[in-house]
C-alpha cells in the first residue's frame, strides 16, 4: 500500500488535532485518508499490558466503531494494538 503524507493545513488534516499546542507538522497515512474528517477517540496505553486491559481496549474500540467513531493511536504494541482489533466501521 502506498503511504501519504498529509501536512497540517491539508483538508483531510484532522481539525482537532490541529488545534493543539505543538500540532504534528506533518502525519502519514495508508488507506482512506478522507476518514480523519470523521469522529474519532484515541485511545493510548502501556505496551506491557496485561490481559483484562487487552480485552478492555478491545472491547472499548469494538463499541466506538459499532457507532461510527473511528479509534487512533500511535499504534505501538500492547494497547495500542487492540485497540484496534475489534474496531469495525459500518
Amino acid at each position: 500500500m502506498k503511504i501519504k503524507k498529509i501536512l497540517l493545513g491539508d483538508l483531510n488534516y484532522p481539525f482537532y488535532l490541529s488545534q493543539i499546542k505543538n500540532p504534528p507538522s506533518r502525519l502519514y497515512v495508508i488507506g482512506n485518508e478522507e476518514i480523519l474528517r470523521e469522529r474519532s477517540m484515541a485511545i493510548v496505553g502501556c505496551r506491557e499490558c496485561s490481559n483484562y486491559g487487552k480485552k478492555i481496549a478491545s472491547t472499548i474500540a469494538y463499541n466506538l466503531g459499532i457507532n461510527n467513531i473511528i479509534t487512533v493511536s500511535g499504534l505501538a504494541k500492547g494497547i495500542d494494538t487492540f485497540c484496534h482489533k475489534r474496531n469495525f466501521k459500518s
